[in-house]
């Protein structure tokens, strides 16, 4: 049994990581640990 990615899970992961950081990450950072809206969270699905 094999344990390591395949090349579509790692660019599956890469992509999912890139998304995190460009949209994710900043909203995180600027609103602190509180919680999130329902509109903030629909706005952020939005690829």
């Amino acid at each position: 049994m094999s344990f390591l990615m395949t090349e579509e899970q790692k660019m599956a992961t890469e992509g999912l990581r890139k998304f995190l950081n460009k949209e994710i990450k900043p909203q995180l950072e600027a609103h602190g640990e509180g919680h999130f809206s329902k509109e903030q969270l629909q706005g952020g699905t939005k690829v």
